[in-house]
Order: C-alpha cells, then sequence, then structure tokens
C-alpha cells in the first residue's frame, strides 16, 4: 500500500542514521526492580551492538487519532501519540549492556531532589531544550501549559494528575474555582468529596499563585505537595507526559476563541508544536501518520527507529495479507489468526495492562432494574468468562477481578509482588472465574420480582468493526436470555463508534457498554481513582465513603509507606467495587503479536513495562518508506 502525497514541511524535523542498537535476551518475565540512575546521554550503547547502517523505518498498524490536544483528550490512542511527539522529564527504559530497567533523564538534567519530609520536590531541567518549531522550552514554559491544563473554564480531563498521588497543594482548588479556605476544610474533613455538586461557592476563589508550582529559575521547578510522596510516584508523574506535556505559548494563546472558552491547540498538525522522540510529520485523519526521529531529543540515541509509519486497517483480513506481503513490521494476532501463528517463533506474549468488561448505569432513570444490585450481580455470576476469553478472544484471559494481573505491590524498588499472588487478591477471585449460573438465576428473580416480575431488557453498546466484541455481545445475549428466559429478559445489541459509545457512558445515557480504563501497574491504588464518585468524566455511577477514604488513604494520606496495609486496602477496595458491580469485569488483554523477520527483540519474553523493548530493539534498514513526505 503507498501514498503520495505533496509537499509538507515541518521546522526542524530531520533524520538520523547510523544508531547502535543491542541484541539479547531475558527470561524473567517478572519485573527487573526498577533501577534509578541519572546517568549520561550515552548510556546503552554497547559496545559490539548491531550497526544500522541505512535508515530504519518501523512500519505498524495505527489506531483512529482524533486529535493531538494534550489538555483535551480522553482516548488512550491519544495519549500514546502524544507520548512519542511530546518531551517527558523521566523515562523507564531498558539499559541493553545490562537487562536492568532505568530511570534516565529526559528533559530533566537529573533525577527529582525533596525535602526530608517528600512533600516539597524540585526538578532542574537541561539547558537548551526546543519545540519543532524553534521556540525554546524553559521551566516557564511549563508552568503556563500547567496553569492551562488547571483552566477550570477549559475543564481538561487531564487536570487530575495533580489532585491524585502527585497532590499538588492548591491545584484542585484552582481548577474547581474554590477558595482555599473552603479547599483545606474539604481536604480536612477525611472523607473529601469533590464532586461539584457538593462544593461551596465563593467570591474568593484560589489564584494560580495559592498553586504549589513554583519557577524557582529559568530551569527549576519546585513543586509544593499536599502528602509525602514516593520516589518513584513521582517519577512516574513526569514519564510519558501526554496531559502535562509542555504546549508553546504563544501557539496556544492563538488558540483561544474571543472569550477564551474553547482552545484548538493541537486539533490539527499545523496547530501543535512538538518536543518527542519523534515528530509527527504527516496526519491524515482515519488513514495514516508518519513520524520521524527528532534528533534533538535528549535520548534519541536510545531508539533504533528513524521512522514511523502507521497505518490505519480496519479490516483483519487485510492486515494479514499486508504483514504476509511485508508492509507492516508487526502485527497483533486476534482469534482470526492466533491458531495460524501460534507456534511462529516470531510470536511473542504480551501481558496486558487492564481488564475489560461492560459498565452499567446503576442510576438508570429509564431502566429501573439497573438500579438493582441483585440484577447487576446476576450479570456477574451469569458470564462464561472461560468462553469469550479463550474461544471468542483466543488469546486474552479470563478476569473475575478489577486489578490487573501486572499491578504490582509490597516494596516496589526492592521486591515487587503481584497483588493477585497475594492472599487479598486471591480472596477476590472466585472459583470457575465466578461462573455461577444457579447463584446468577437466584439474583436474577429476585431483581425480576422487585421490579415488577415484567419483562426486562438491557441495551449493550459495542464498539463499531470490532470483530470479536460483537461476537461476545452475541454470546451474551444468547447465554443471558437462555439462563433467564427470554419471556423474561431481552439482550439489545447496539453497535457504535468508541467515541460515541464512551461519550454516552460519561453522559449517563446508555444502559451499558463495553469499556475500560487505565491502570497504573506500579500504583494501583492511585488509578482506582476513577472508581471515585468525585472523578472527572466517570463512566459509573457508584458512591461509596468507604471506597473513597480508602484511595484517598492510600495514594496521598496515611497508608502511601505502609506497604502492607496498601495491600489489604487495595483488597478492600476490590471488594467493595464487586459488590456494588458498576462494571461487570470479563478478560484481561494479554495479547500475542508477530514481528517482522527485520525486528531483532532485545528482549525474548515480556518485561513490564517496557515490553520486548521493540523501540530499542535492532531493526534491519534500507526498507523503502510507503508514505513519502516530499521535502
Amino acid at each position: 500500500m503507498k501514498f503520495w502525497k505533496k509537499a509538507f514541511v515541518i521546522a526542524g524535523s530531520a533524520l538520523t542514521l547510523g544508531l547502535l542498537a543491542a541484541c539479547g535476551g531475558n527470561n524473567d518475565p517478572d519485573p527487573t526492580p526498577p533501577v534509578v540512575d541519572g546517568g549520561g546521554q550515552e548510556q546503552g550503547q554497547g559496545e559490539g551492538q548491531p550497526v544500522a547502517e541505512g535508515l530504519t523505518v518501523y512500519r505498524r498498524f495505527g489506531d483512529t487519532v482524533p486529535t493531538l490536544a494534550p489538555h483535551q483528550f480522553t482516548f488512550d490512542p491519544v495519549r500514546v501519540a502524544l507520548t512519542q511527539t511530546q518531551g517527558s522529564f523521566f523515562y523507564h527504559l531498558l539499559d541493553p549492556d545490562t537487562l536492568q530497567l532505568r530511570w534516565y533523564p529526559g528533559f530533566a538534567s537529573d533525577l527529582p531532589t525533596h525535602n526530608e519530609d517528600m512533600t516539597v520536590w524540585t526538578i532542574t531541567l537541561r539547558q537548551g531544550l526546543q519545540f519543532s518549531n524553534g521556540t525554546p522550552i524553559n521551566a516557564h514554559t511549563y508552568e503556563y501549559s500547567w496553569r492551562m491544563l488547571l483552566n477550570s473554564t477549559l475543564a481538561s480531563p487531564g487536570a487530575s494528575v495533580f489532585f491524585n498521588v502527585f497532590n499538588v497543594v492548591g491545584a484542585r482548588a484552582y481548577f474547581l474555582g474554590l477558595s482555599m479556605e473552603d479547599y483545606f476544610e474539604i481536604t480536612a474533613s477525611g472523607e473529601p468529596n469533590w464532586s461539584p455538586e457538593l462544593l461551596p461557592a465563593t467570591d474568593n476563589p484560589a489564584t494560580w499563585e495559592d498553586v504549589g508550582i513554583e519557577v524557582l529559575d529559568d530551569y527549576t521547578l519546585r513543586f509544593t505537595l499536599a502528602t509525602p510522596t514516593r520516589e518513584i510516584d513521582v517519577l512516574q508523574t513526569f514519564t510519558e507526559m501526554a496531559a502535562l506535556s509542555a504546549v508553546d505559548p504563544e501557539m496556544y494563546e492563538a488558540a483561544f476563541n474571543a472569550d477564551r472558552t474553547i482552545n484548538t491547540y493541537g486539533q490539527e498538525l499545523a496547530g501543535l508544536a512538538q518536543s518527542g522522540r519523534w515528530i509527527m510529520v504527516d496526519w491524515a485523519r482515519d488513514q495514516y501518520r508518519v513520524y520521524e526521529r527528532n534528533p534533538d531529543h535528549p535520548l534519541s540515541h536510545m531508539f533504533t527507529w528513524d521512522v514511523i509509519e502507521e497505518i490505519e486497517v480496519p479490516d483483519a483480513g487485510t492486515r494479514l495479507q499486508m504483514f504476509l506481503a511485508g508492509e507492516f513490521d508487526v502485527m497483533a494476532l486476534n482469534s482470526t489468526n492466533f491458531a495460524q501463528f501460534r507456534e511462529d517463533p516470531r510470536t511473542v506474549r504480551v501481558e496486558g495492562p487492564v481488564v475489560w468488561g461492560f459498565h452499567i448505569n446503576s442510576t438508570s432513570e429509564t431502566n429501573p432494574i439497573l438500579r438493582d444490585r441483585d440484577f447487576r450481580q446476576a450479570l456477574f455470576y451469569a458470564t462464561d468468562r472461560y468462553t469469550i476469553a479463550h474461544d471468542i478472544y483466543q488469546v486474552f484471559i479470563p478476569a473475575n477481578y478489577i486489578v490487573s494481573s501486572r499491578a504490582w505491590v509490597g516494596d516496589l524498588v526492592n521486591n515487587p509482588v503481584r497483588f493477585r499472588d497475594t492472599p487479598q487478591g486471591r480472596a477476590n477471585q472466585g472459583e470457575n472465574y465466578s461462573f455461577n449460573p444457579e447463584r446468577a438465576l437466584e439474583l436474577f428473580d429476585a431483581a425480576w420480582e422487585r421490579n415488577g416480575s415484567v419483562p426486562v431488557s438491557m441495551e449493550i453498546q459495542y464498539f463499531e468493526g470490532n470483530i470479536e466484541q460483537r461476537l461476545a455481545s452475541e454470546f451474551l445475549k444468547e447465554e443471558y436470555e437462555a439462563l433467564f428466559g427470554a419471556d423474561r429478559f431481552e439482550l439489545v445489541l447496539t453497535s457504535m463508534p468508541v467515541t460515541a459509545s464512551y461519550d454516552r457512558m460519561r453522559a449517563g445515557t446508555h444502559d451499558s457498554g463495553w469499556g475500560t480504563q487505565g491502570q497504573n501497574s506500579w500504583n494501583p491504588w492511585a488509578t482506582l481513582d476513577i472508581f471515585r464518585h468525585d472523578f472527572p468524566g466517570r463512566l459509573h455511577q457508584m458512591n461509596s465513603p468507604e471506597f473513597m477514604e480508602l484511595q484517598m488513604r492510600t495514594s496521598q494520606g496515611d497508608l502511601v509507606f505502609d506497604d502492607n496495609g496498601r495491600i489489604e486496602a487495595l483488597g478492600r477496595m476490590e471488594a467493595i467495587i464487586l459488590d456494588y458491580m458498576p462494571w461487570v469485569p470479563i478478560y484481561q488483554n494479554n495479547t500475542a503479536v508477530i514481528y517482522s523477520d527485520r525486528v531483532h527483540l532485545l528482549l525474548e519474553d515480556f518485561l513490564f513495562p517496557v515490553g520486548h523493548a521493540v523501540n530499542q530493539s535492532f531493526l534491519e534498514p534500507n526498507v523503502e518508506r510507503s508514505i513519502i513526505v516530499n521535502p
């Protein structure tokens, strides 16, 4: 497949050749304890490693990227694109010489420093940073960017980064338009609830000077946090800085409408300044994207791709034919082709970070039975997860839990353990993946009688074009109606685009819908904030004061440094969610991918968080570009 187009010029884009990379293997699928290392720029270039003597073009399939606006995205493929095109303070990468994970300073000149009680953190930036258009990047750039991120009128979904684990003093007050007095009073209440409808009005809202983000000089930022915070959480906050990435102040200001209520920065490529490891030089919505190496990025030398081509090919059969024809370097396997490539030596397994299932509108005003806990529990026990994961998806694993198997707890630096392997994690996993038709029928009968013993129905939204999700929905319809009685229950299937489905769930106009939300494998307590009732843009209606208190204590309270207490709390938080059942978990997206013969993986086995370190692996050069961007 070839795409030819007119000339397209991005100021500052260029290619560099002759990058060194390493080959090797690792037979340990568990995480190497993260090594915190300031390191110099030239680390990771070992002696005698293969040299790519030509242009290295990495070709892969891509998902739809509707926007590149760092302050307004909610779709994970956008986050991934931003982590490639925008610089971050720190990077968690593989040292090819030792095959150990290390934290490398990226836009930061060194690792962060802190005061004695770990509430004040200081980060110093490298000098000479710049956007692809030549505009310098310094501490003032980030201060402006974060002021816009926390702008209450723009209501950025990513603003919560400064409220949760990395809890900056005053940031939430500034974002919500609260007075500092009300902010401190709510914070000190012991069970703070930040739902907008509960917040007091004020004539004295917090100003930017109240926010604990200070510019000490042109290259130094200081953060004052509400609670002591672990170093690994600080590093994680400023790694893959999608929402926290810098914006070009002049371009951002030009993107405001007249009354400054809407900002279009990043909606088009020409309206975005970039600073990442790669620069997106072409973007045809719903078709393709092209990235070129950014030689100005401080860690550019650690990555082996000169060019990335991403082409959106919705049809699985077409993707297969293009991969077999040598037009792509990687292909995710699914139910239509996994059996064909299961024993292929180029196939590797990938441990997924999240659990998938379907959300239920538990406060529906139009479908009363959805409000009945027994009904939601009936769906949980009536779900045959094994069949869906192994027979329909084939590459996934059944999941009757909320926290994925990739979540690590305990001593995260010296001896991390999987939460699912702890007694608390195992206690929340029922036998047979919680598939219990007898229990399900008992619960349904009770709910059905309470709701008038009349026929009921539930609509389930599945993603348009997703074959497996459609098949899984059809399977659930057949199973549920057979178990509960087709004369009593009907599952109505509705196909819709991904973004439209999530929009309906956020608006609360759905019955149920397939979906997931990201999980931080090093800090599952933090990312369970999605189940707080005061979470912006939540996809659920659960309101548990106990859950919210535990989530606060484990992410920014008295349990942050209590490894055992955190494990106990995580087990209880998961149990609360499974009891209320705002979302029926079904599978974890462990998958398999196959690489072309050009790719020589640095790691044979999956290692979180770098996977197989494919963007650091040796890639045979001299493959012709299929998407031509003429100079």
